[in-house]
């Protein structure tokens, strides 16, 4: 009887630890869940999907589920969530998302690669529409929807990190303005100092204002959407504010 591999989350981990289970014994019967309707999503390209250099949605996807399952033999659930795992009868409890139905699978082995979520300020106009974070296609998507819809021409950036300075990069390609809000000394913490000093003398070169030591305390709005960011160092107008400060 063939072993049953369970993967619970099918972005970069689940569909890598998949896909090496596979080469490692191609006789395991494998079933990645995932809740989300697609897999294989690189999250990094989610700027470049909002600045125009990533034109389609596609682009952004390795497999799909039909395609990962004709190449690495794993069976892919999309739209479907794990609502409880059994440990002495080795077996989860799944959802099927779509059509609101329950069933139970069994397992020899069980892999958890749910991922992480981004982490949202608890501060007060958190509710406000217009703000935004980006850890997932649905909010790259809601983004670009959001600036066709309300003629977005200034962003609030909360964070600057990685995707904070991808995103401040796109929004310079499409014209728009943007400006960074850090409450640490620098950005990037995690690289050299004189990678640090680059990239402060880019965002000079591109008249981007960065905000350092400076913590967003509050959300300001008008009609029930943001409209700037109020700060312990004074007052920032936004059309819309996406936060970049870190996930858990």
């Amino acid at each position: 009887m063939k072993r049953k591999v369970i993967i619970i989350g099918g972005v970069a981990a689940g569909t890598s630890a998949a896909a090496a289970a596979k080469r490692a014994n191609p006789e395991l019967e494998i079933t990645i869940i995932e809740k989300r309707s697609k897999i294989s999503v690189g999250a990094c390209s989610f700027p470049y999907f909002i600045g125009g250099l990533v034109d389609s949605p596609e682009k952004l996807y390795g497999f799909t589920p039909k395609s990962f399952k004709e190449k690495k033999g794993t069976e892919v659930l999309t739209e479907h969530a794990v609502l409880e795992i059994n440990m002495s009868n080795r077996q989860v409890s799944v959802k099927n998302l779509k059509e609101d139905k329950l069933f139970t699978m069994d397992f020899d082995i069980l892999v958890i690669a749910t991922g992480s979520v981004p982490i949202r300020l608890p501060i007060p106009g958190r509710e406000l529409d217009g703000i935004f974070n980006l850890k997932f296609f649905e909010e790259a998507v809601a983004i670009k929807d959001y600036m066709k819809g309300n003629n977005v021409r200034t962003v609030g950036i909360v964070g600057g990190g990685n995707i904070g300075l991808e995103l401040v990069e796109n929004f310079a390609r499409l014209g728009i303005r943007s400006f960074i809000v850090e409450r640490f000394p620098d950005i990037v913490f995690g690289y050299e100092p004189e990678i640090r000093e680059v990239i402060r003398e880019e965002l000079k070169k591109f008249e981007i204002p960065l905000y350092l030591e400076t913590t967003a305390m509050e959300y300001s709005g008008e009609n029930g959407k943001v409209t700037g960011i109020k700060t312990d160092k004074g007052n920032f107008h936004a059309d819309m504010v996406i936060e970049s400060v870190g996930i858990k």
